[in-house]
């Protein structure tokens, strides 16, 4: 991963290097005056030494001077080629006292000078300052442009997706948990982005997770709040008031482990591993729950009629006794006043069907998968006045959904049908 102080370095060092660049190329008196023994500089003027003594070779002062001539045109740089007594070869002219200085004295009367010397002759490389580039205006204004660019460059690079992130983060602090960072970048910038989105997620879960158990409860809580209002009473007005007690301490109880099944659902979508798994004989479960709700569908004088294999599943009991009892009851609830309920529960293979029929209305076909919506009601439900909130098929969704199960809702002509399917232990 590069890290962000790797990235400063590189984006320095490249800053250094450009403005280097320039210089040294824009500027030949410079790379003459500061490129070392042996360097670039020396390379290119030793190559120049010798073409220049071919050109005398061949030609005489007339070809030397033309060839000197050609190369001073392209650049600021001025190249003496001189005999051992230091007369010039091109011009004649005697330069003695500019040799015997250069060889000590740098620079010489202002100039910037380099002798080379082979076969008795001696090259001079005059720099001067007069011809340069350096203190052009334009050339101090590229080089600040372009410095000025890199800078900008830089800052935008390292500015900008720690603004993105601040706005990210003032978005999710204002209640917008959905806000996450769309950073993609591979150093610590981005490291601190992907970790922000990974505490965001988690804060939604948890968010989610509260906001759902608040929901669950009071829902859950209104079906059997009800029953021991009227257990309650008849604890005051019955005959046989220790049924009716009998009746209350069971409503408690099964509030104590509803109440706990949602936690248990709540905190399993949370973390799925920690949900705790044993056999679960289906069949066994299924009479519990079926007897759970006679007293519910005598008051409707509706049958439950039971049709059930033997099956067995892994999973967690409570939960799969929510998911099947919120479905039984739904069906309860929309069944016409004396019909029947079919409750089966069909083994095939290793897939296990648990199918709860009534004869209502049923769903329009476009809704099936809606209904198991949170909140979710159909027109129809809510002409009747069901009292329902949306939430128990839901719940019942989620629980099987943990147990790598599917739920699904068929209209059965008359009336829906709700299938779930798990997956035998056996």
């Amino acid at each position: 991963m590069k890290s962000l102080y790797q990235t400063i370095l590189l984006w320095f060092v490249l800053l250094l290097a450009a403005s280097l660049a320039i210089i040294l190329f824009a500027s030949p008196m410079i790379s003459t005056r500061f490129s070392p023994r042996g360097g670039l500089m020396d390379r290119m003027n030793a190559v120049f030494f010798r073409q220049a003594l071919e050109a005398f070779d061949q030609g005489g002062a007339s070809r030397l001077s033309a060839y000197l001539t050609k190369i001073e045109s392209q650049l600021p740089i001025r190249y003496l080629l001189v005999d051992a007594s230091g007369r010039n070869l091109a011009t004649g002219e005697d330069h003695r006292s500019l040799i015997a200085s250069a060889t000590s004295v740098f620079p010489v009367k202002g100039q910037f000078a380099r002798l080379y010397s082979e076969r008795g002759f001696q090259f001079v490389v005059l720099a001067r300052p007069g011809d340069l580039r350096e203190g052009n205006p334009l050339f101090i204004l590229l080089l600040t442009a372009v410095i000025a660019l890199l800078c900008w460059l830089f800052a935008t690079r390292l500015a900008s997706p720690v603004l993105s992130l601040a706005r990210t983060m003032e978005q999710f602090g204002a209640g917008d948990i959905s806000s996450r960072s769309t950073i993609q970048r591979k150093d610590e910038i981005g490291a601190l982005a992907r970790s922000f989105n990974q505490m965001a997620e988690r804060i939604t879960a948890l968010v989610t997770s509260e906001r759902r158990l608040l929901q669950d409860v009071s829902h859950e809580l209104q079906s059997p709040l009800a029953r021991m209002a009227v257990a309650a009473k008849l604890t005051r007005t019955a005959e046989d008031r220790d049924a009716a007690a009998a009746r209350l301490q069971t409503e408690i109880e099964r509030i104590s482990e509803m109440v706990s099944g949602l936690l248990d659902i709540t905190r399993a979508e949370g973390d799925p591993s920690a949900l705790r798994r044993d056999p679960v004989d289906l069949r066994e479960l299924l009479s519990e729950i079926v007897a759970g709700c006679e007293w519910e569908a005598s008051e409707k004088q509706c049958d439950l009629r039971l049709a059930l294999d033997d099956a067995m599943v892994r999973g967690n009991e409570e939960l799969l006794r929510r998911a099947i009892e919120n479905v039984l009851r739904n069906a309860v609830r929309y069944s016409p006043v004396g019909d029947a309920v079919d409750v089966s529960l069909r083994l095939r293979n290793t897939e296990i069907e648990v199918v709860v029929r009534d004869r209502g209305p049923g769903v329009p076909a476009g809704e099936l998968e809606k209904i198991f919506l949170p909140f979710y009601r159909v027109e129809a439900a809510r002409e009747r006045q069901s009292g329902g909130t949306g939430l128990g098929l839901s719940l019942a969704q989620r629980a099987v959904l943990l147990h790598q199960g599917t739920i699904r809702a068929e209209n059965a002509s008359p009336g829906l049908q709700v299938v779930i399917c798990l997956y035998s232990s056996r």
